[in-house]
């Protein structure tokens, strides 16, 4: 089994504006992405766009029970189109 890192940032700042502190989540998360990355993880980066939520309250999936996430990933990962696919899984998450 292959280890994972979901690595979590805002977007935007702590407020709209400061821009600048956008710039250092994303260059910060970048680097530690590659790190991640070089030592075997499966890394992916979640940009969380509005900063007035939190990242849990961001995620639905973080209300999904385990199973229920890995039939979901299942679905995206045996199919033969992924990206349809992954436009499904998300079609039923939103209902």
């Amino acid at each position: 089994m292959r280890r994972a890192a979901l690595l979590v940032t805002e977007g935007r700042g702590q407020a709209v504006h400061l821009r600048e502190d956008a710039n250092v989540n994303l260059l910060q998360t970048a680097w530690l992405a590659v790190r991640f990355a070089e030592r075997g993880f499966d890394t992916r980066i979640r940009i969380v766009l509005d900063g007035g939520q939190s990242p849990e309250e961001y995620s639905l999936l973080c209300h999904f029970e385990t199973a229920e996430i890995a039939r979901l990933r299942a679905a995206v990962e045996l199919s033969a189109d992924r990206g349809a696919a992954r436009r499904a899984v998300v079609r039923e998450i939103r209902e």
